[in-house]
């Protein structure tokens, strides 16, 4: 999942981090805020781990869409546990209203 936000307040990383720590039940997953775009991913598609493998994001996704399809599938598991703590969360739940109402 990424974001990008014109404005984040300090306490969204802060945020981010815990739910990348505490939602997931099966992967490991790490959120990445170094950039522009803010990334929360499992962990074997982190920036480090493709560094240390020397695949490339598109590459490493590829292989674990055809090789790997149980990862795959506790990925989106994983996924919606964490997409339920940010809707849960009061910060998260208004951003997302700000948003809905935007468009």
């Amino acid at each position: 999942m990424g974001w990008r936000f014109a404005n984040p307040t300090d306490d969204l990383p802060a945020l981010f981090r815990r739910i990348a720590a505490v939602a997931p039940e099966h992967l490991e997953w790490v959120f990445d805020c170094s950039r522009r775009n803010w990334l929360l991913i499992p962990a074997r598609l982190s920036r480090q781990q493709l560094e240390t493998s020397g695949v490339d994001f598109p590459e490493m996704r590829d292989v674990l869409r055809r090789t790997d399809q149980e990862y795959c599938r506790t990925a989106n598991t994983d996924m919606e546990r964490i997409v339920d703590c940010l809707e849960g969360h009061d910060l998260v739940s208004a951003m997302f209203r700000r948003l809905a109402r935007r468009r």
